[in-house]
């Protein structure tokens, strides 16, 4: 049968809304994937292969399959989710029984299919009908044989051995997703019981439901005053509820919940009068009033939590999913209750006598009792109602031991951390740095504290940090909501329709477009396209009665005037004509020039400005929306002229502005401390190419002056408005709902790059007060691209949409995104268009690659930090201690538990030390009536909690009590049992990692920390208890004389209290290299932090973050050479021809053999001889390479060039019978002494002078053209050594602008850079090599030849006119040492 006869004998099940029938198609059609993947074995390709490429194959077949099915089944009706998790578990079970059948291929018997000994034979069918099935299914027999009888040659072998071993683990995983999927299911099927139904319609209903409940509680709420307090934060936190596009069912339960509770109060409009008292004489405000107050409070904390999950890492929601399942479990609980108080209250009230009371209150207990059953089931299932991605995530966790294994496992917890889902589920794409084969810039040791710190956070603790968050969020949204009770703007012109709807035209606020929409008789839509082609043409057409339509030329002349015609007023502004004499449509006739601009090159985005979902069409709704949203002074003919080209202007504005931004950014990065410079790098890394992936794409519109002029108000007013919602967040946004509450409704293509802007303004103070005032926090510029990438989240999203959209409407999304937006999706759709080192290189006016140097006159406008900045900074104290005070709740708690709260300071011994850990301190809350608790931070940064209470007395008034310790760093609990002393002063005992064993001993004060410090150790206070006590009154008291400024043992106490902390920062710095101290290091570290108070040992902790940070930044890459797979250190070599070839650097390390090295990569091969460049310091990929390369390439042409010159004028200067000019010396020709013959000559009175004369007149000419060639084409020198630079040398690629900088390869190795004058040892620098050098091949050596053949032929025309030249030279010679006359001398020369 054929391949897809499943498939299209179940398509009409598949668009059923039945889900019985989606699962009939799906088991159908994965049941025949199945036996087809055993059919693939027959290829004849295919037993050559390897095992797993046989199972990219069958994974490849399988999942053609279920996307064409998912194709087909998707009506509204169905959901999706369920069918994509149902597919995912039936490939999971498949992909097992694929495995098994891998696992064993043994002799089959015709008529079955070979599969493991656990799994049970395919009986092949053998009715006719199914004769070609049965065929197949024999040849799979035939082909599984043929595989297994390879693979079993290749036993045994290495790559066999790790196949296995990845199929164990995958096999593994397999069984753990099939049990996982099993306890979903038990649970679905709770779910989905009839029991269930109410709840499973309840949810289905919900946003439909709460809006008619939602407009019924509102108008109860003119006649009930009172209860407008819930009501309306119950709209605003389901509105908040309706941004978040990851809601999960969990929330949505709770929601459900919330709704009943509010349905109740519908009750209310059987209750004409509030102040009519009850049968009881209370009236219902007051019965209610307190209910209703306590129930907003309630309603904003389940918001406050459901947006407190929501934003938390999926790691985070699985592995502390038992603590948030309590919480929401809790609000379920008590929204019932409150239900049934309302109900209650209401009976009550309305009540006319016992009898009916109590017949009302029998039918409530009925109501409440089903109630009651269905929240028990629903509790039941609620824990079950997890999503594919965490039930996945689960699974691992409970493979890898558990939570608390995995928490305390480091390795194990990052790798975690960076999980993601492999379901079909669609998970929009988050846009993150693609760096490929590059260096991650991710700080993994503070990544992991954050996350660890986070994982250790209490759901209540969480909850009170998002607050202010949240309550932002409520203000904002109900300030929104209350602006769309009170009325939209009104427009000048909007139409108010007095009579009776006759039809979709009368829902039409605008005049010119209902008078359109009549005239046209539109229903409730139409084409976009042909509503814009007829708004142009309805603004034109009085020009048709001006101009008579046979006289083409003219009418097109008239119009031409009419909208070009202009008065400039006496400001010099140029100023929309006087058009009266036009009597078009528009109101206000000065509006005409907007006229223009409303034509057939700017349909497209007229038509983007009114049909926000894309789909082609325009509706009432979309009309009504498009002209409430222009300025309330704004003409509808403003409007869309804006939409038609002012729009892409003002865009144009704020690319720039971006782009300018990041060329400062990038200019200021070097210059920034060590401290921050990772941090700044890793922002850049993170947020300039997807930043720039939109930019880059989008098509400016420039020299558009006059538009700008008209339209820069609005988006400067735009722009402030966006500001003031990003100021009410501190410019922190937290998630999609955020970037609606700031934005408002629409398209996020309108606000992107004003909202870009506004970040990045920001996060450049942030780096300009980086580089010499302040040393920022790790948050802060994490949270800077947390903001931004969210802000790019919602492009995406709607990037993915629209692409969906075109599909469906047969469009390209290719050529669409093209001009969509004025192209700003193009390069979001295919990255690969953009980010390639060929097109960046041949990018037109690629402004978002400069880089702008920092002003010197930067630092006189810096702002207030406290201004920008959201976080303490380290020198503010990071890591210390927070002032607290005692709560109201402090002081309900008991007797015994008073004396415990209160600031704390204390040491703990154990490892036979003490203390084993620098000073800790801590303030105690009572947490109920009779407990304690409290959450604090070690010196270090790490968070504890304390969970205590008190369990004895003594007859001396002192207090036993136990607590527990959680620390945040590896998860670990530390058992405390001791005694609070009867002044409340001392806690002492012991502790330990068991209840049973506590064999360390602790001490705590309420002392100050300095008094601690000087206090013996407890070991010297049990051996002689008075010794130590003085020993304890005496340091106390010498300290404190020592600390006293004016004393003048002040600055030696300064000193020797820093020499204590470096010699501790020393030790800790080796434990962190990993070098294992001995027990005198270990006792030497223990008297240090004996002697440090807190706030000492946290600045010490603080430095050794700023010496990390410093480390980070100069050793932040890591990459690995190419030929000795090593990491390199040091200098990098990267190889520019070869990357020029792709995208990925070809790195070398300094080793001679690497770097001269021949490297064979496919089709083609490196060699010695293409250009490469020495690199010292980070470059970004995309940012920094291309530059780079395209200037070495240029540097190494005006280098070869230069070389070459000066060897053919050495060649010439060099030839036979030449030598170089000297300088004229006095006793001498040529610099030389007097020769005999010229002696002789003197001697014998002959005239020599002639011989001299002439002689230096030659020399003279020759050391003239010399010197001349010498000043056009200087030698280069070595900056370092002065020597003659000779190929192959290394020249400055970041000194271009100025005069080329040469160094020898030999001086830059030995010195490890240099610094010379402008030039730094950090500079990245090229190597310039004769383009003659040794390469490996004979094509190579054929070039050589013939280009030493070409130079050669050159080299002998130019040796010929020398030899003529050199012949008449020493012809003149010989005549001026014979003494010829001057006459014959000058018939030699010639003249």
């Amino acid at each position: 049968m054929p391949r897809d006869a499943p498939i299209r004998r179940n398509v009409a099940a598949a668009r059923s809304p039945s889900l019985s029938s989606i699962l009939t198609t799906l088991l159908e059609v994965g049941s025949y994937v199945l036996l087809q993947g055993h059919g693939l074995f027959t290829d004849s390709v295919l037993p050559d292969v390897s095992r797993s490429t046989t199972f990219k194959y069958m994974l490849s077949s399988m999942h053609g399959a279920s996307t064409s099915l998912l194709r087909l089944s998707s009506p509204p009706a169905i959901d999706m989710q369920r069918v994509r998790q149902r597919v995912f578990k039936l490939f999971s079970a498949v992909r097992v029984r694929l495995f098994s059948v891998w696992a064993t291929a043994p002799e089959s018997q015709p008529g079955t299919v070979a599969l493991a000994p656990q799994d049970q034979a395919i009986h092949v069918p053998t009715a006719s009908s199914d004769e070609v099935l049965r065929s197949k299914l024999e040849d799979a027999n035939e082909g599984l044989k043929t595989s297994y009888a390879h693979f079993a040659e290749s036993r045994g072998t290495k790559g066999v051995k790790a196949l296995e071993k990845a199929e164990d683990v995958f096999i593994g995983g397999d069984k753990l997703a099939t049990t996982a999927l099993t306890i979903f299911t038990k649970g679905e099927a709770v779910y989905e019981s009839d029991a269930m139904a109410p709840v499973r319609e309840s949810i289905n209903t919900f946003v439909e439901d709460n809006h008619v409940i939602l407009d019924i509680l509102d108008g109860l709420g003119n006649l009930h005053p009172y209860i407008k307090g819930a009501v309306g934060a119950f709209r605003v936190v389901v509105k908040l509820d309706a941004k978040r596009r990851d809601n999960e069912k969990k929330i949505t339960v709770i929601f459900v919940k919330m709704y009943d509770m509010m349905k109740v109060l519908c009750e209310l409009q059987n209750i004409k009068d509030e102040d009519t008292p009850g049968p009881d004489g209370t009236t219902i405000k007051a019965r209610m009033q307190t209910l209703l107050d306590q129930t907003t409070k309630d309603i904003k904390e389940c918001a406050n939590a459901c947006d407190t999950y929501s934003k938390k890492k999926l790691i985070v929601k699985v592995l502390r999913s038992s603590s948030w399942d309590s919480k929401f479990v809790g609000f379920l609980n008590l929204f019932s209750d409150r239900r049934e108080a309302f109900m209650l209250a209401l009976n009550m009230h309305v009540g006319k006598g016992v009898d009916k009371a109590n017949a009302k209150l029998d039918k409530t207990n009925e109501k409440l009792d089903r109630v009651d059953e269905n929240l028990t089931l629903l509790l039941k299932v609620f824990t079950t109602l997890v999503p594919p991605d965490q039930q996945q995530l689960a699974d691992i966790v409970r493979a890898r031991g558990g939570v608390d294994a995995v928490v305390g496992n480091d390795s194990v917890l990052a790798s975690l951390a960076k999980f993601k889902p492999s379901t079909e589920i669609d998970t929009a794409k988050s846009a993150g740095p693609d760096q490929g084969s590059r260096p991650s810039d991710t700080d993994t040791e503070t990544d992991l504290r954050a996350l660890k710190d986070e994982l250790f956070e209490s759901v209540d603790r969480a909850m009170q940090q998002n607050l202010e968050m949240f309550e932002n969020k409520f203000l904002l949204q109900q300030q929104k909501l209350m602006q769309e009770m009170e009325g939209v703007i009104k427009h000048e012109g909007d139409l108010v329709v007095k009579r009776v709807l006759r039809g979709p035209q009368d829902r039409i606020k605008d005049r010119d477009i209902y008078a359109l929409w009549s005239d046209m008789r539109w229903r409730g839509h139409i084409k976009a396209r042909h509503f814009v082609l007829a708004l142009r043409e309805f603004y034109l057409q009085p020009l048709d009665q001006t101009y008579p339509s046979d006289d083409v030329e003219k009418r097109l002349q008239g119009e031409k005037s009419a909208i070009l015609k202009k008065e400039t007023s006496n400001s010099g502004r140029s100023q929309p004509a006087d058009t009266e004499d036009l009597p078009l449509r528009s109101t206000n006739h000065a509006d005409n020039w907007a006229l223009q601009y409303i034509d057939l090159n700017n349909l497209s985005a007229i038509a983007e400005a009114f049909d926000d979902d894309a789909s082609g069409f325009i509706t009432v709704t979309e009309v009504n929306q498009f002209s409430s949203s222009r300025p309330q002074d704004w003409s509808l003919l403003q409007w869309l002229a804006f939409w038609a080209k002012g729009w892409q202007v003002v865009n144009t504005y704020y690319v720039v502005q971006i782009n300018n931004l990041f060329a400062q950014m990038f200019g200021l990065l070097p210059h920034i401390r060590p401290e921050n410079r990772q941090l700044a790098s890793t922002y850049l890394e993170n947020v300039w190419k997807r930043v720039t992936t939109f930019t880059a794409s989008y098509q400016c519109a420039f020299g558009e002056y006059e538009l700008w002029d008209r339209f820069k108000a609005y988006g400067r007013g735009e722009e402030r408005r966006l500001e003031d919602g990003l100021k009410t967040f501190r410019h922190r946004i937290d998630g999609v709902d955020t970037v609606t509450l700031i934005t408002g409704p629409g398209r996020i293509e309108k606000y992107l790059f004003p909202m870009l802007y506004l970040l990045l303004r920001r996060d450049l103070e942030i780096f300009r007060l980086s580089r010499q005032n302040v040393v920022i926090g790790h948050r802060e510029l994490v949270e800077s691209t947390e903001s931004i990438s969210w802000l790019l989240q919602c492009a995406n999203y709607r990037g993915g949409y629209l692409s969906n959209v075109f599909q469906q409407r047969n469009l390209n999304p290719e050529e669409q995104f093209k001009t969509f937006a004025c192209g700003m999706f193009h390069y979001g759709f295919d990255e690969k268009q953009l980010w390639s080192f060929k097109t960046l290189l041949n990018f037109d006016n690629a402004n978002f690659m400069k880089t702008q140097p920092p002003d010197p006159n930067d630092e006189e406008t810096l702002a207030n930090p406290n201004d920008i900045l959201n976080h303490a900074t380290p020198a503010e104290g990071m890591y210390g201690a927070t002032r607290e005070s005692l709560t109201e709740k402090d002081s309900r708690t008991s007797d015994l538990v008073k004396p415990f709260l209160g600031r704390w300071y204390g040491f703990l011994g154990g490892r036979g030390v003490w203390p084993a850990l620098p000073m800790v301190t801590f303030f105690l809350h009572a947490s109920d009536f009779n407990a304690f608790e409290t959450l604090s931070r070690t010196a270090g940064g790490y968070a504890y909690s304390i969970v205590g209470h008190p369990t004895a007395t003594t007859d001396d008034g002192a207090v036993d009590f136990s607590s527990t310790w959680v620390f945040s760093s590896d998860n670990s609990r530390r058992f405390l049992k001791g005694r609070l002393s009867p002044d409340g002063q001392t806690m002492s005992g012991f502790w330990g990692g068991a209840e049973d064993e506590l064999a360390n001993e602790f001490f705590c004060t309420r002392a100050s920390p300095e008094a601690l410090t000087a206090r013996p150790p407890p070991a010297e206070f049990r051996k002689h208890r008075i010794r130590a006590l003085w020993r304890f009154a005496l340091q106390a008291a010498l300290d404190q004389v020592r600390r006293r400024p004016w004393r003048k043992s002040w600055r030696v106490y300064r000193k020797a209290r820093k020499e204590l902390k470096t010699t501790y920062m020393e030790y800790m710095l080796r434990e962190q290299a990993n070098k294992t101290l001995s027990e005198e290091e270990y006792a030497a570290v223990a008297n240090c932090e004996r002697q440090m108070t807190f706030d000492e040992a946290c600045s010490c902790f603080v430095e050794l973050e700023m010496r990390r940070r410093i480390s980070a930044s100069e050793n932040r890459a890591t990459y690995w050479c190419d030929v000795c797979r090593s990491k390199i250190r040091g200098a990098r070599w990267t190889c520019v021809t070869c990357t020029l070839e792709g995208d990925d650097t070809l790195d070398f390390c300094d080793k001679e053999r690497c770097k001269n090295s021949f490297l064979k990569m496919g089709d083609a091969a490196h060699t010695p001889s293409h250009d490469m460049v020495k690199i010292r310091r980070y470059l970004f990929h995309y940012h920094d390479l291309p530059k780079l390369f395209s200037d070495a390439r240029d540097i190494i042409t005006r280098a070869r060039r230069l070389f070459q010159q000066r060897e053919d004028e050495s060649s010439v200067a060099e030839a036979p019978g030449i030598q170089e000019p000297l300088m004229k010396a006095p006793d001498g020709l040529l610099g030389l002494r007097p020769s005999q013959d010229h002696r002789d000559a003197k001697d014998k009175g002959e005239d020599a002078g002639s011989v001299v004369e002439s002689t230096n007149e030659v020399a003279g000419i020759r050391s003239g053209l010399a010197m001349s060639s010498a000043r056009a084409h200087p030698v280069p020198l070595c900056v370092s050594c002065s020597a003659k630079a000779a190929l192959p040398c290394l020249v400055c690629i970041d000194c271009k602008d100025r005069e080329d900088v040469y160094i020898c390869e030999a001086c830059d190795a030995i010195k490890g850079g240099i610094n010379a004058g402008e030039h730094l040892s950090s500079h990245s620098l090229v190597r310039c090599m004769s383009p003659d050098v040794n390469t490996s091949g004979e094509d190579v050596i054929d070039e050589r030849l013939r280009a030493l053949e070409s130079r050669v032929a050159g080299y002998s025309d130019r040796f010929s006119a020398l030899d003529d030249k050199v012949t008449r030279i020493e012809r003149l010679l010989e005549i001026a040492i014979e003494g010829a006359g001057e006459s014959q001398v000058e018939q030699e020369v010639g003249l």
